[in-house]
């Protein structure tokens, strides 16, 4: 299972695109959390093509 790779690991949740994972972490949030976030999270996609 994929929850045992984890230390400790007792559930995991699998998701089929980062939007989806997105909208459910900010939906757990209460109303006045505070979220830290990069500006760039999708550095790879660029990078991958020009390193070909």
């Amino acid at each position: 299972m994929l929850f045992s790779l984890e230390p400790g690991g007792v559930h995991a949740f699998a998701y089929a695109s980062g939007s989806s994972t997105t909208a459910t972490i900010l939906r757990a949030l209460h109303p006045n959390a505070r979220v830290v976030r990069v500006n760039d999270v999708y550095v790879a996609r660029s990078a991958i093509p020009a390193a070909l």
